[in-house]
């Protein structure tokens, strides 16, 4: 006799041969669980991320370039937490992700050295997407913080002026007057 197991929408599961059910997620966007199958529905997730990463914009035809990731999470309806949960949980995805913050750090730093985009705020910004840029700003940070505590009153000790005959005058002089 074969065993039925409930799932927590009270549908039976399927015997341990057949594909697997798939898993919910909450799609704030319809305000509605959404069921994937992650087999299917990662890869095709990570494709889509990847050829809209790739989207510089055409303002034109009103296409917004793709300069943040959460703008693509947000349009697919898919909540922070459930990304970042999908992100340590399946590579594939994690990789898709650091190659389309390479994609954005490489069009925003373009960007700036075009003059499209401001450059204080994409210095400001492109840590978020650049390790090397990440690095440098943490290695600047500290420089300052090393400069930062160096600063303040410095105290300079002389052992002793040596006694010489022009200093003798000189003092002789300014008893004098």
């Amino acid at each position: 006799m074969k065993k039925i197991f409930k799932s927590r929408r009270n549908k039976p599961l399927p015997p341990d041969n057949c594909a697997p059910l798939g898993e919910l997620y909450f799609d704030y966007k319809e305000f509605k669980e959404k069921e994937i199958f992650p087999k299917e529905f990662i890869p095709e997730l990570a494709h889509k991320l990847l050829k809209w990463a790739a989207i510089d914009g055409n303002e034109e035809k009103g296409i917004p370039p793709s300069l943040r990731i959460s703008s693509f999470r947000i349009a697919c309806g898919i909540g922070k937490r459930t990304w970042e949960e999908w992100a340590v949980r399946w590579p594939l995805l994690a990789t898709a992700i650091e190659e389309a913050k390479e994609m954005i750090a490489a069009r925003r730093e373009f960007g700036a050295l075009s003059f499209k985009y401001n450059a204080t705020t994409v210095k400001e910004t492109i840590g978020f997407y650049c390790d090397i840029s990440r690095s440098e700003q943490e290695r600047l940070a500290k420089l300052k913080d090393a400069q930062s505590m160096n600063q303040g009153n410095i105290t300079i000790v002389l052992d002793g002026v040596p006694r010489t005959a022009e200093l003798d005058k000189h003092e002789e002089r300014k008893a004098k007057k």
